[in-house]
């Protein structure tokens, strides 16, 4: 019995322990910013291309699946040669090419010239629903760029780590934003295109409102310059999830209610019939406590497997809260289960007793 107890006292230890170190609900990555250093140049055209169709298979340690964010600029050099300062905090992945020459340059922390980019700390979801937002390179970093006299095309390649919110979701809410300059500082970009693609078929918010043509997603930069692109993208939940969900729940119900009552029923009888002893509650108990933790296991991730893991929310240390809540109806469904046993035995004994 002294050995129960502390089994019970430890996962409720545990509980508590997992519940006050769970982190905050989003995870911070990079975001993608307007560079500046091009002020001296007149009537810039700017494209901006950001690709987010890789996340269906993201991983944190690839590359190749992280978003990919492309700014083009074309411009004209009218005066001789001169040496500008590309300005932006860069990510660890990203090629400069100036006129599709890879230039091979290596950004350097640069403080004595500084750009007030506005970072967002939120990005929306359908109904206006604001998600806290976390940006991880924020440091300005500089690149120093020879121009020729003439017109060029300076093009800047990144592939960047998205941010995501798990908060009150099944799948990872993917968060990305692409950071525009200040106005003193854009006066020269006289358009601006950007083109967003998303995977297929998942949801996705965009603010400002870009117009969506089969998830490529086109808007521009006209009067109004906002602070921000907000980029929020999220994976559908699959059409049998509830359904699935739906059906592990009513069958944990039924073992969780429905068979310690027809055990018992037929615990009755066979005392009654068989005269067994109190000790059959040492198999009704581990058995009741052996269908808890299966059915409640298939309520908890039978569903889930409709989801691939890297899109799951998996919210604070994961499963770690559904191994502990089947701990928990394991130890009660032993214990209890005895108890009831015996307090059947006993009822059953008593009331056979001749008056």
């Amino acid at each position: 019995m002294k050995q129960i107890i502390w089994l019970v006292l430890s996962i409720f230890l545990l509980s508590a322990v997992v519940s006050a170190n769970v982190p905050a609900p989003f995870q911070g990555g990079s975001a993608g910013f307007e560079p500046g250093g091009l002020e001296e140049f007149e009537a810039i055209s700017e494209k901006i291309f950001i690709d987010l169709t890789n996340l269906e298979n993201y991983s944190e340690y690839t590359q190749d699946n992280r978003v990919k964010l492309e700014n083009v600029f074309e411009f004209e050099n009218k005066n001789a040669e001169k040496t500008i300062k590309l300005l932006m905090p860069f990510d660890k992945d990203y090629q400069i090419f100036l006129d599709d020459v890879n230039l091979e340059l290596k950004a350097v922390a640069d403080s004595e010239k500084t750009i007030s980019w506005q970072i967002p700390n939120e990005t929306f979801w359908l109904d206006g629903k604001s998600l806290g937002y976390r940006v991880n390179n924020r440091q300005t970093q500089s690149v120093s760029i020879k121009i020729p006299k003439g017109k060029h095309t300076l093009k800047i390649k990144q592939n960047l780590a998205p941010s995501y919110n798990v908060s009150g979701a099944l799948t990872k809410y993917w968060q990305f934003s692409f950071v525009t300059l200040p106005p003193e500082n854009r006066k020269n970009i006289v358009k601006t295109d950007i083109e967003v693609k998303t995977p297929q078929n998942w949801e996705t918010v965009i603010n400002p409102e870009m117009k969506n043509e089969n998830g490529v997603w086109k808007g521009n930069i006209a009067n109004l310059t906002p602070k921000a692109f907000l980029i929020t993208t999220k994976y559908p939940i699959p059409g049998n999830y509830n359904r699935v969900k739906d059906f592990a729940g009513n069958v944990f119900m039924f073992v969780l209610f429905g068979f310690p009552l027809i055990g018992l029923a037929v615990c009755v009888f066979v005392l009654a019939k068989y005269k067994f002893g109190w000790t059959g509650g040492f198999v009704f108990g581990p058995l009741w406590a052996f269908l808890l933790v299966v059915s409640l296991y298939f309520h908890e991730f039978s569903s889930e497997s409709s989801i691939p893991q890297v899109q799951q929310a998996n919210y604070g240390y994961g499963d770690v809260g559904s191994v502990i809540a089947m701990a928990m109806f394991a130890v009660g469904g032993f214990v209890l289960g005895i108890v009831l046993w015996l307090v059947v035995w006993i009822l059953t004994r008593y009331l056979r007793k001749p008056k």
